[in-house]
């Protein structure tokens, strides 16, 4: 976080480590243990779409910004480290942040609420949401993820599923 923040100092004191206010309603139930659980059954996403995803997005190593919102324990984050000039993951639950930091140490990690992020607007190339989608209000998230994506930036929602509503739309 540190050396990407130096690089890019409109990204102000998330990356200097301080967190924003946890507002999600049902969070504080999640203990340490649930979020181990989780981490080991859970399991990750398909390298191949992931690489797809990437090359799709136009992600370069050098000068890309991804954040990985709703990041949980970190399973999108840690398979596409090193992706991308900065990557972030942001949850609302601070047990699955701390899981995710005992597995990724080096993440850039921030507890936050995907729809009010502590970010600057157009600063984002690419977000992915990992099976996490149906926990977010969607008309305001995707009202957050216009103001903080740069033009032509993605959003890869992720899932394991078929989707019962369908494709989702350009923003």
């Amino acid at each position: 976080c540190e050396r990407a923040h130096a690089h890019n100092p409109k990204f102000g004191d998330l990356w200097r480590g301080k967190q924003s206010t946890m507002t999600g309603l049902h969070w504080h139930k999640i203990t340490p243990g649930y979020a181990q659980t989780y981490d080991d059954y859970r399991g990750g996403y398909s390298s191949t779409s992931l690489r797809h995803i990437l090359q799709r997005a136009h992600i370069d190593p050098q000068t890309s910004v991804i954040l990985d919102l709703a990041c949980g324990t970190g399973a999108v984050t840690r398979q596409i480290s090193g992706a991308a000039r900065m990557l972030v993951g942001i949850d609302s639950a601070l047990p699955m942040l701390a899981q995710a930091r005992q597995l990724f140490p080096e993440g850039c990690l921030a507890c936050a609420n995907g729809e009010q992020l502590p970010l600057p607007p157009d600063s984002l190339d690419l977000v992915t949401i990992g099976q996490a989608i149906h926990w977010f209000n969607l008309p305001a998230l995707f009202g957050e993820l216009k103001r903080v994506l740069r033009p032509n930036g993605w959003l890869a929602v992720l899932s394991r599923y078929p989707s019962p509503a369908g494709r989702l739309h350009a923003l």
